[in-house]
Parts: structure tokens; sequence; C-alpha cells
């Protein structure tokens, strides 16, 4: 990925002016301290942000057909009930990461989304190691499949990266990121702005109610897109590349 090409590509630039200073003269200090602020500030920007896929290797497209609708978090219970109602009226598949607190709390809706169709992957707040997937037993007991994809919120590391494709499990990122609005106005805006064939949108599991969801289907109808599953892109993408 480009952010993993960005980072060693800047950290041979700063063992370059090391070995020059070393070697032949040293850099005036301030331009050391300046290289050395930069590399540090470039290293923890991309481990905190893991959908930039430095040290994590992250999907965030899948195949070249419609769009996912992932969610991070479960709604409240009332506006996840509306959420099933519009999907289940309106023929629209979700994808939602849930963290293992969400998994021991709440089996039953879990159980209730799997039955109707929607993708269910676990939701890492912090992928600082490989313990971080512990919880997958515990959501694939719940809803009665194995769990092929996991969102990481931040600190992905090669470790967990080692991890992941031991266990054959995907980490998902986004190619619209839409954690952070609120309004179903503004949400679809963005992902009018920004989808694409093959995309991956991210929304905000608390704050997203049956009108944020049919504001993404209509941004997406508006693009000539619809929603698609997760496991129908990846399924895809393998054809494709077969």
């Amino acid at each position: 990925m480009f952010a993993r090409a960005a980072f060693w590509a800047a950290t041979l630039a700063v063992v370059v002016v090391a070995a020059r200073s070393a070697l032949v003269e040293p850099i005036p200090l301030r331009w050391a301290i300046a290289c050395g602020v930069a590399w540090v500030s470039l290293f923890f920007g991309l481990w905190r942000h893991t959908n930039l896929g430095a040290f994590v290797d992250v999907t965030s497209h899948v195949a070249p057909s419609g769009v996912a609708i992932t969610i991070d978090g479960l709604p409240g219970a009332s506006a996840l009930a509306k959420i099933r109602a519009y999907c289940t009226k309106e023929d629209v598949p979700l994808v939602f990461f849930v963290t293992g607190v969400e998994v021991a709390s709440r089996p039953a809706d879990l159980r209730a989304l799997a039955a109707e169709g929607h993708e269910i992957g676990l939701y890492v707040s912090r992928g600082l190691t490989a313990s971080a997937l512990d919880e997958r037993a515990a959501l694939a007991a719940v809803t009665g499949a194995p769990v092929p994809w996991v969102r990481v919120g931040a600190w992905g590391t090669p470790a967990l990266d080692r991890a992941l494709a031991r266990a054959d499990v995907a980490a998902i990122g986004w190619s619209v990121g839409a954690q952070g609005l609120r309004s179903p106005e503004r949400i679809g805006a963005r992902v009018r702005e920004r989808a694409a064939p093959g995309g991956i949108v991210a929304l905000d599991g608390p704050s997203c109610g049956a009108a944020v969801i049919a504001a993404v289907c209509d941004a997406l109808a508006a693009e000539r897109l619809v929603a698609r599953a997760l496991a129908d892109g990846a399924a895809r993408s393998e054809d494709e590349g077969g």
C-alpha cells in the first residue's frame, strides 16, 4: 500500500541522512531535529490510523459491483429494530462490526441480524497485539458462523497483521468514512461525493438509524450503485482473480 511504501521511504531517507552525517559531514542540528520529528510524526500517524494500511493489510475496496455498508458498533435497541425493518423491506444487506462487550450483552440482537442475512464481524478498538482477536470465538458461538472480518479502530501492529494472516481473517477498512457525521443529510452527501463501485461505507453504530441507512441507499441509487454484501464482493474478487 502507498502508506507502507511512504513509511519505508521515509525510514530509508532518515538512514541515509544519518549515514551521511556520520561518514561525510554532520547536517545542521535544526535539520536533524526536523528530520527526527517528521519521522516520529509519520510513524505515529500511520500507526494510529489503521485504515491507511501501513502496518496491517486493510481491505478498503471489494469487487467492482455495488458498495458495502458497514456499521461500527450496534445502534440502540429501538434504532436497530427500525433499521432491521427498513433493510428487510428494501432488501438491504449490512455489515455490523461489534465489540466483545456487545457480543456478551446483546447476543439475541446478533442472532437476529445473522438470521436476516446481515454480516457480522468483530470490532477491535485497539489492535496492539494478537490477543485483540480473542473475541472471535465468542462471536462465532453466538452467530453460529465463522468470523471472517474484523475492523481495527486504531493502533494496528505487524503482530496483529501476522495473526490475521494465520487465522485467515480480513481486516476491513473503508473508502467512505462517515463515522464522524450524525445527520442523514450530511452522511448522504458524503456518500454521494465519495462512493464508487467496489467501495466500503463506514458508519457509526451508536448514532445510526433507519434514516441514515435510507440516506445512504438514496445516495448510492443517485450514483447508480446498490448495497452489496461484503461476502458477495469478496467472492466476486476471488472469481475475477482466478
